[in-house]
């Protein structure tokens, strides 16, 4: 659900931006990463880096030191040292090019911006200033963006910015806000001007002595705990800074002067160069973000591993063809299968859960060619999802919520690989084939077929050899953790209106039982409240 949090995508985009979509400081997990991890490399991994000559250890507590000491020593004494080649971290290139970026999210109410360049690192000798420098442009309340962006202008619910420093690698500058979708380039004009004027004029006496003060103010809470302070220095000891960085920054930061924060700001800041990113709906903000410059935008889509497909011959997709026409045709007539507009469904749902089976009302409503209103009646109330079109939203006891994007997609595929939809496709001629041939399970024969729509991807169809109904259905499917494969099976087929329908379908997600669905009722072309796929404003 990494899509889900349109700050966390900023965030995570932006770092791609400045190091690179590739770089090792800007790097996140995918599922084909994931799975290319063996426990060979995990081993391997343990052997080349775990070696006491690689470690520091702290220890903090009530106890005597020269106890723990010969203790730990004890422990550890058969533990020899080893010879590490530790790869050399990869250098990052100051690149100061602007660039427009947008990452377009339908369901995004507001938007989320984030503008910069690549940072520097803690041992830079204008580090003391760039702190301070920090607390006036962007940090807290007495910040220049909180009050000129966020308060005299009203353009942002939040607004924030900092030069930021690592220990071996630089860091970032960025500078962003949350604001109303009609906003979005006006707030960004904002905070370029706030960028440029703390390049060009020297900060006021006012500013300075806040900033100093607020740093010094909140410098004891650098010492609340052991914890802190151990880690601090356990970092300072490994990448090779004085055990005491810590009050050597205490003593520049009270020397700096508004000479130093301007020559800071105009070597280290370049308000032309940055980088700038929105995610949100660019169909409502106030200006096109090409008034800017050329918008690049950027593709979120997370790779889901692909499964291994069989290589398609002449021959097994023609035979593919020809069952499923015969699956149609066993289903019912193919014409008023081919003809069906909306379906409506009621039934009884059981969900399993960890505490144990959950047992529903539940009702779907299906109109063809994108629209889906599923319903639930829980203890907590009524739980309604819609898709209609290009939008999702939920409607539940709390009120009505729009529909990450990953969700309706996730919605718009279940309608077309409902039963109704797959036979729907094919007796529309709109579903390709493949023969897979035989497969065993349970202790029976099914006949499977390869089938593909742009609308399903790739789905295995397990049909019975001898009344030639759709038995099973199975495909790689999103779950709550990740992908998961998806199998759902059909039974006690009943003929309403002419089209046989499965009255019982139970589904499993990678083998384990998720519900089972009894079907009490089945109406085809019913007419269609179109109010129903309205949201309420």
């Amino acid at each position: 659900r990494r899509n889900d949090d349109p700050n966390q995508i900023a965030f995570r985009e932006f770092r791609k931006l400045i190091y690179g979509p590739h770089s090792v400081y800007a790097r996140h997990p995918e599922y084909e990463t994931i799975d290319r991890i063996t426990r060979e490399d995990l081993i391997a991994f343990h052997k080349k880096y775990f070696h006491p000559n690689n470690v520091i250890l702290a220890i903090w507590g009530d106890f005597n030191k020269k106890d723990i000491v010969r203790k730990v020593e004890g422990v550890f004494q058969d533990w020899k040292p080893a010879k590490i080649e530790f790869p050399k971290l990869p250098e990052v290139r100051p690149e100061y090019r602007k660039s427009v970026n947008l990452v377009r999210k339908a369901d995004a109410s507001q938007s989320n911006i984030l503008m910069g360049h690549l940072g520097g690192t803690m041992d830079d000798p204008d580090y003391f200033a760039l702190v301070v420098m920090n607390r006036i442009l962007g940090e807290g309340f007495t910040s220049r963006l909180f009050r000129n962006v966020r308060s005299r202008q009203g353009l942002a619910y939040s607004v924030f910015g900092g030069y930021s420093a690592n220990f071996s690698y630089p860091g970032l500058f960025y500078v962003g806000c949350q604001t109303k979708t009609q906003s979005t380039v006006k707030a960004i004009r904002a905070i370029e001007a706030e960028v440029k004027r703390i390049t060009e004029e020297e900060v006021t006496d006012e500013e300075l002595k806040l900033a100093k003060e607020s740093y010094l103010n909140s410098f004891v809470f650098n010492f609340d705990s052991r914890r802190k302070i151990i880690g601090r220095i356990l970092n300072y000891a490994y990448y090779g800074y004085p055990l005491d960085f810590l009050q050597k920054v205490k003593k520049n930061v009270e020397k700096v002067t508004k000479a130093d924060v301007l020559r800071a700001a105009r070597s280290h800041l370049h308000p032309d160069g940055m980088k700038i990113l929105v995610v949100g709906n660019d169909k409502g903000f106030d200006e096109p973000l090409s008034v800017l410059g050329p918008v690049n935008e950027i593709d979120i889509t997370i790779p889901v591993p692909k499964a291994e497909k069989p290589k398609a011959s002449k021959e097994a997709m023609q035979r593919g063809e020809e069952l499923l026409k015969k699956v149609v045709s066993a289903c019912g007539d193919p014409a008023a299968i081919a003809a069906i507009q909306s379906v409506e469904m009621k039934a009884k749902l059981v969900v399993s859960t960890p505490q144990g089976d959950m047992q529903m009302n539940a009702s779907m409503l299906l109109v063809y060619p994108d629209r889906l209103l599923n319903s639930l009646k829980t203890p907590m109330g009524e739980i309604k999802q819609v898709l209609s079109g290009q939008q999702a939203w939920m409607v539940g006891p709390q009120g009505t919520m729009d529909l990450p994007e990953s969700q309706r997609a996730e919605m718009r595929k279940s309608l077309y690989r409902s039963y109704i939809s797959l036979i729907h496709l094919a007796a529309l001629g709109q579903l390709q084939a493949q023969d897979l041939g035989k497969k065993e399970r349970d202790g029976r024969s099914y006949t499977v077929l390869l089938v593909s729509h742009p609308e399903t991807g790739d789905l295995q169809l397990g049909i019975d050899p001898e009344s030639f109904l759709p038995a099973w259905v199975s495909y790689q499917g999103m779950g709550r953790q990740g992908p998961v494969q998806v199998e759902t099976r059909y039974s006690d087929y009943k003929t309403i209106s002419g089209i046989k329908v499965p009255m019982k379908v139970v589904s499993f997600a990678s083998g384990k039982k998720e519900s089972e669905t009894n079907i009490e009722s089945v109406r085809f072309n019913v007419p269609v409240d179109s109010s129903l796929f309205e949201k309420a404003k």
